[in-house]
């Protein structure tokens, strides 16, 4: 009970255990596969770094500062790379396989097929550090990759077809503090339309944007639903700014 990966699952248990009717072999089920998510945020959380500037990132973040201050909510455009867009399409083929989802780790290192990604999203989460002073902001290292296709079921572990936030229930994913998207065609031939919806400030503000290789969307993550639209022909590359507690991680795996 000591346990962070109890500490985790807790808050949550106790609404699972009304939303499955107090069905204990689904409460388990459901418990059980929290219990893996809530593993791998863990892991995540471990792993996680300083976020460090880029000199590109700094100029585009400077030409939008005002409007995400405004609307909580960042989408520009990169330098046009298709070569470096293909391949990392490719990587996403090649890393996802059958699957619909994917965690790929040590991002932070130069020879990862996801490394550039990572560097605009921790670039960006350090101008979150800059800009509004969150002195214990770090970035994951991992980036999750996606087919953004819309699903549903029943249950705690339940995907939503509609509108999601990313600061959820569990321990670890509470603490995302910002949200980094990017998306790449799965073929770059005859990329089909899609559409980035955003609800900001609690739901006040509506924002749609088209998806095209090399947008960047960057959101806070308490403060924003997102859903997207005709992705289904899309890889989704998604990495996270947060901010550890100190009961998340060991003191000795700080980052100084």
């Amino acid at each position: 009970k000591n346990s962070r990966l109890y500490r985790a699952t807790l808050p949550v248990a106790m609404s699972w255990w009304q939303e499955v009717g107090g069905d204990e072999k689904e409460f388990a089920n459901a418990l059980a596969r929290a219990a893996i998510a809530a593993r791998g945020e863990l892991r995540a959380l471990d792993a996680c770094v300083r976020p460090r500037p880029a000199k590109q990132v700094r100029e585009l973040w400077d030409a939008h500062e005002q409007e995400f201050k405004e609307t909580g909510v960042l989408v520009t455009d990169l330098e046009p790379m298709e070569p470096l867009w293909r391949a990392v399409s490719a990587a996403c083929a090649r890393l996802l396989g059958t699957q619909d989802s994917t965690t790929l780790s040590a991002c932070n290192d130069e020879s990862s097929p996801m490394h550039t990604p990572w560097v605009v999203c921790g670039a960006l989460v350090a101008e979150v550090f800059r800009a509004f002073g969150i002195r214990e902001i770090c970035v994951l290292s991992e980036v999750r990759i996606s087919r953004p296709a819309a699903k549903s079921s029943k249950g705690p572990d339940k995907s939503h077809a509609g509108p999601e936030v990313d600061n959820g229930g569990l321990l670890p994913d509470n603490r995302r503090e910002v949200s980094f998207r990017m998306f790449v065609p799965a073929d770059f031939s005859d990329p089909p339309p899609a559409t980035m919806m955003l609800r900001t400030r609690d739901g006040e503000t509506a924002l749609s944007f088209d998806v095209r290789a090399g947008r960047v969307f960057f959101w806070w993550s308490r403060q924003t639903f997102h859903q997207v639209l005709g992705g289904d022909g899309h890889f989704a590359l998604a990495c996270w700014g947060v901010v550890p507690q100190k009961d998340d991680r060991p003191p000795d795996q700080l980052p100084p």
